[in-house]
């Protein structure tokens, strides 16, 4: 524990509180190793698709990606409602 951080009592206000959360944040966190390796992996199978340097590119096969949409200033108009 870092300097001037103590362990709360067992049955005590602090320790049953951390208790209370400690089953959401280790899904939490087991999630977000999982989120992580999957990211990875599919990082991993795009930069293959997209082929090394002395590998002949063969594209995403099978992969979608779509642009991202940005509005036009044009396009971008607030509408202005009246509270009378």
């Amino acid at each position: 524990m870092a300097k001037g951080c103590t362990k709360p009592g067992e049955k005590s206000p602090a320790w049953i509180f951390i208790e209370l959360f400690r089953p959401g944040i280790n899904t939490a966190i087991e999630r977000a190793i999982a989120y992580r390796e999957r990211v990875s992996q599919f990082c991993q199978e795009v930069l293959d698709a997209a082929g090394a340097p002395g590998k002949p590119k063969s594209g995403l096969d099978g992969i979608s990606v779509a642009p991202p949409v940005i509005p036009v200033e044009a396009e971008a108009k607030a509408s202005v409602v009246s509270l009378k």
